[in-house]
């Protein structure tokens, strides 16, 4: 009778495990179904040469700051890369234009810019370069919020991360 006690005790232990296990797996998928996860990278342009000219190109260390989200981005399922027209943010979209055989299409960075490039890009993910003051009014578009404020001149190595979940962007800040 022990024996039939324990047999049975262990099969309900069992029985329990698998449909709890199934019940979590249900809800991840059903949480992974209603949530897009699309994401979206903005940076300032990497460090541009001063050379007294409007449109400067990068120093030697923008071009290994650029190579280096090439390197962050590469496997990030980025389908689409923005630049506004300048030397330096395109050149800072160049690593991974070509890494991932992708074309930088021009924005231009005005009140309706991230409705503009949502309407482009879907659900798809994508890298957006832009400038000191651009890149964080930007951000605050995609948020509908003023969250962030102008960077400072010396600041070239933060990326605003977005991701969308639902149909809201949530946002984070790396420094790379």
């Amino acid at each position: 009778m022990k024996k039939l006690s324990f047999l049975l005790s262990t099969c309900l232990l069992f029985l329990f495990i698998s449909c709890s296990e199934k019940s979590t797996r249900a809800v991840q998928t059903e949480d992974y179904e209603n949530n897009s996860y699309q994401t979206l990278y903005l940076v300032r342009h990497a460090e541009k040469m001063i050379d007294g000219t409007k449109d400067p190109d990068l120093t030697d260390q923008g071009v290994r700051r650029a190579e280096k989200i090439a390197l962050l981005l590469g496997e990030k399922n980025v389908e689409y890369i923005y630049s506004t027209d300048y030397k330096r943010t395109r050149h800072t979209a160049k690593a991974l234009a070509e890494k991932l055989n992708l074309e930088i299409k021009l924005y231009k960075p005005s009140v309706n810019a991230a409705q503009t490039i949502l309407d482009e890009i879907g659900d798809a993910s994508a890298l957006i370069v832009g400038h000191s003051n651009t890149t964080p009014a930007l951000v605050n578009q995609f948020l509908q919020s003023e969250k962030y404020e102008k960077l400072d001149e010396r600041e070239y190595n933060k990326m605003f991360i977005l991701t969308k979940k639902k149909d809201k962007f949530i946002d984070s800040v790396q420094t790379y």
